[in-house]
């Protein structure tokens, strides 16, 4: 019996890859808003916190949806560094 659908080992690294990516990115980007110069104070910070998790989540499921696993490794590993670099950045 043949299967149209990937195999459970590149399903697996699919899943990880979004599950994994997606909290490399969330947490990036969280840093990055926490560290953003805004005029109230605390704001960045609360934004951050508050953003994390929907951030997570809404990009776990993005990755999900990919076709190939390597596609998910790649946008979250460029968009992670991306924001990394913008919170040194702002730091």
């Amino acid at each position: 019996m043949t299967t149209a659908g990937p195999t459970r080992a590149v399903a697996a690294v699919r899943v990880l890859g979004a599950a994994l990516g997606g909290l490399a990115v969330a947490g990036a980007a969280s840093l990055c808003l926490a560290r953003l110069p805004l005029p109230a104070p605390g704001l960045g910070f609360a934004l951050g916190v508050a953003l994390f998790v929907p951030l997570w989540v809404a990009l776990a499921c993005l990755g999900l949806v990919a076709r190939r696993a390597r596609h998910v490794w790649l946008a979250c590993a460029g968009a992670a560094t991306i924001f990394a670099w913008l919170a040194w950045l702002f730091g």
